[in-house]
């Protein structure tokens, strides 16, 4: 727990740093939920989003920990970002306990529609694990690759619906299990902000996993924000939580 807290106090404070000057370039971030907006990050602009979470089943006893999540994202021009994703996690069952690095995660996320009317703002996101790099025992054998396609409708300037498609594949199987994802967000004020949603997994194999979760986040001001949720499973909700927090920091890299 020591640990825990001063990893997220050093980087709450590497991401205020960091923030700072950053004019008024205002955050966009894709975290906490497991939906993904289908908002850019600005043309020339870098952010960080990182965070914290505790996952847990019961049956079978398994606890997931990821220390520290850290994706960062870079506005190529209006229609493309790319995109870094680092973690640090630590795996524990009635077995074995394994801590270190994930394998590294790259992609990219292009801007298909802007979105007019009851045709929704749209994106494509790519992203591609690789092999080579972690903890030997969270390292894929090879290149590992999912695909989503990422839509939201606002109703109003402060509530919208974000819903994904997704296929994301497997290490060494050649099985493609399908994500789908609905959230409704909503501005409370100025600052404050919520959202509640619905995703599942879904593999010919086996039968859907089914969750939901919600959260809070908070702006800070226009260049950083903190963010607080939870997850259950919806088929078996003794049997499965999540608890997650976060901070998001934006930087503009070369003014005009």
């Amino acid at each position: 727990m020591n640990r825990l807290i001063l990893l997220f106090a050093l980087g709450l404070c590497f991401l205020v740093s960091f923030s700072q000057n950053s004019g008024d370039t205002i955050i966009v971030p894709d975290r906490p939920g497991m939906s993904t907006p289908p908002f850019l990050i600005p043309a020339r602009t870098l952010e960080i989003e990182s965070g914290y979470s505790f996952e847990r089943t019961i049956d079978p006893k398994q606890i997931s920990v990821l220390y520290n999540t850290s994706l960062f994202r870079y506005g190529l021009n209006p229609n493309c970002e790319i995109r870094l994703q680092v973690n640090y996690s630590g795996f524990k069952d009635s077995l074995n306990y394994f801590e270190g690095f994930d394998p590294l995660t790259i992609g990219s996320k292009l801007l298909i529609f802007e979105g007019q009317g009851a045709i929704p703002r749209t994106s494509f996101l790519f992203n591609l694990t690789l092999p080579g790099f972690g903890y030997k025992e969270f390292r894929p054998a090879n290149p590992v690759p999912s695909a989503y396609l990422l839509m939201q409708n606002d109703f109003s300037d402060d509530l919208n619906l974000c819903y994904n498609l997704g296929m994301e594949w497997a290490d060494k199987s050649s099985e493609v299990s399908y994500f789908a994802a609905v959230c409704l967000g909503y501005n409370i004020s100025d600052k404050l902000s919520c959202f509640a949603e619905s995703y599942s997994y879904f593999e010919k194999s086996s039968d859907a996993a089914c969750f939901a979760d919600a959260g809070l986040l908070y702006l800070l001001n226009n260049n950083l924000q903190i963010d607080i949720s939870g997850n259950i499973d919806l088929i078996k909700p003794s049997n499965y939580y999540m608890l997650s927090f976060g901070a998001e920091a934006v930087q503009k890299c070369v003014s005009k």
